[in-house]
């Protein structure tokens, strides 16, 4: 298993905008007036508003700002552009790189020389349409629904003078990306193969007086329960970072086998069982983020 921490972002070059006004406290704004400050949009609740933006019963959260909205804390708030997003960043320790919540029709990641950018390496991946395998299932399969939203990536060149260039098309769509980590990917233990993974249910089914039920479709989270082997030289280092990791969201890479099995997520429960003579068993519950 590995485990790769957020970290500071350091966007070099970006084609993300954003026309938000910016708030100034010298102004006077009326209801659903929206502006911006400090990469969060807010909106105004009532008429002849002066007050400052930390009154809740002032000023409405909108979240990010759309050039800010995939450095955020959360998955669901994307950033958006017409036919392509073009993204260059790096951060401190970056040999690892994880994209969520995309939308478009293909992402190309290049690791490029700060200074020459030059292009050591690069991947390219479809996010629909990769299944397809011969004429009948590109005419009358479902692959159009057989969306790929999250990519993770692993870089073999070494060197710190390197950054991630990023470009996500969507011919005649819009492009849009909902979170990107970048940083060091780190081994905890070896995944073993008994595992469960599922997924919290947001959505809400309501009934009336006279039984009319509604269903109104909200998110979700998904949830994977595992054991890892930790050979007992590493034990106290993967006791100590999972009690590290208590409140903080990272990228969990159970195994790049399936999909499925890479979770941006807190780690909710874990417990370690010294019942074997040369290793530990530690058993991980994650709770995946919206």
């Amino acid at each position: 298993m590995k485990i790769i921490k957020r970290s500071d972002i350091v966007i070099i070059s970006s084609n993300l905008t954003d026309d938000t006004p910016t708030y100034n406290k010298d102004n006077t704004y009326k209801k659903d007036d929206v502006i911006q400050n400090n990469h969060v949009r807010y909106k105004s609740l009532l008429d002849n508003n002066q007050e400052s933006l930390d009154k809740e019963a002032y000023w409405e959260n909108l979240g990010a700002t759309n050039d800010y909205a995939a450095f955020d804390f959360f998955l669901n708030t994307q950033s958006q552009k017409e036919e392509k997003i073009e993204i260059v960043l790096s951060a401190k320790e970056n040999n690892a790189l994880y994209l969520a919540n995309l939308w478009g029709e293909r992402i190309k990641v290049e690791v490029i020389e700060i200074k020459s950018a030059r292009v050591l390496e690069d991947k390219e991946w479809l996010l629909f349409g990769e299944e397809i395998t011969d004429w009948r299932e590109y005419f009358f399969g479902d692959w159009q629904e057989r969306r790929r939203k999250d990519v993770y990536f692993e870089r073999s060149t070494l060197g710190r003078d390197a950054a991630y260039r990023i470009t996500l098309f969507a011919s005649n769509d819009t492009a849009k990306i909902g979170h990107i980590v970048c940083s060091k990917a780190r081994e905890l233990g070896i995944s073993l193969y008994k595992n469960s993974l599922s997924a919290i249910d947001f959505s809400k089914i309501e009934t009336d007086e006279q039984g009319n039920t509604s269903l109104t479709k909200g998110n979700y989270k998904k949830t994977n329960s595992f054991d890892v082997a930790i050979p007992n030289n590493q034990l106290d280092f993967c006791v100590n970072a999972f009690i590290e990791l208590r409140g903080e969201p990272c990228v969990f890479v159970i195994t790049q086998a399936y999909k499925s099995l890479i979770n941006y997520a807190i780690l909710k429960k874990w417990e370690v069982l010294l019942e074997k003579r040369n290793m530990a068993i530690a058993s991980l519950e994650l709770e995946g983020l919206v």
